[in-house]
């Protein structure tokens, strides 16, 4: 019927349309793209000189490095982080200058640490994402569970320790766009799991003890900060050292008996 021979023919018409504009829009890209190459230049002195700096930099131990052993931070329990950090940063040298996909992970995976929680737990951890009174009432009303759960787990606070423990902080190279990131997040996660146990266990802690752990919790994250390459891992250390100042307020208006601080 010409009912049925006009419709064909409108999609007809809308099917060159649409085809026409793809083309439209792939010649219109590959334009742009020879535009810019048009004006690329080649790296200035200043980048040069950058990355030579950057590349020439004093290898620090691997024992003493931080960044090392915060690259294998989500290892389970019986595997050393800092094996696993060490062949992770050699899988980035790699990997560097090689064809990888994006999305591509570390060879070697693992589960996250907070599918281990107790509900109580977990409550209070997402509740403390914000350091303010009622992060510190409901981890005084669940007391005893959190201690209970820590009691049980408590390599993950020996993780962290041996974490600020490192003297030193250099990072390696992540010069690949598909490369990637290490979980930037974690060691903020066990910082404060660390600050969580410390609450429940200050008014059994002396002075002495509290200023030593307070004391190298910020030192560590300063001395990283100061040797970050990234943004991302300079906001990471910045993040870090706001949540200490935080803590450590709420620490000491937690304390029922005065200390000498």
């Amino acid at each position: 019927s010409i009912q049925g021979f006009t419709m064909i023919r409108r999609a007809l018409i809308y099917l060159r349309n649409f085809i026409i504009a793809v083309i439209l829009l792939v010649i219109t890209y590959l334009l742009w793209v020879v535009v810019i190459n048009l004006n690329d230049q080649p790296p200035s002195e200043t980048v040069i000189e950058f990355e030579r700096v950057w590349h020439s930099k004093p290898k620090v131990a691997d024992e003493d490095n931080g960044y090392l052993y915060f690259l294998g931070l989500d290892s389970p329990q019986h595997i050393d982080p800092l094996e696993i950090g060490i062949a992770r940063s050699k899988w980035i040298l790699e990997m560097n200058g090689a064809s990888i996909d994006m999305g591509t992970d570390f060879p070697q995976q693992f589960d996250r640490l907070d599918e281990s929680f107790s509900p109580e737990l977990r409550a209070v951890f997402d509740q403390c994402k914000t350091i303010d009174h009622k992060c510190i009432a409901l981890i005084n009303e669940n007391k005893s569970a959190i201690e209970k759960w820590f009691s049980e787990n408590n390599w993950v606070l020996d993780r962290y320790q041996k974490l600020i423990s490192h003297t030193a902080w250099q990072e390696t190279p992540i010069e690949n766009i598909n490369m990637p990131l290490p979980r930037y997040a974690l060691p903020i996660y066990l910082q404060e799991l660390s600050y969580i146990n410390l609450i429940t266990q200050a008014d059994r802690t002396s002075s002495e003890e509290l200023i030593g752990m307070l004391g190298k919790d910020l030192t560590f994250w300063r001395n990283a900060l100061a040797n970050n390459d990234t943004i991302i891992s300079k906001m990471i250390s910045s993040a870090a050292i706001r949540n200490h100042f935080q803590w450590i307020n709420f620490i000491f208006l937690n304390l029922k008996d005065e200390k000498e601080i």
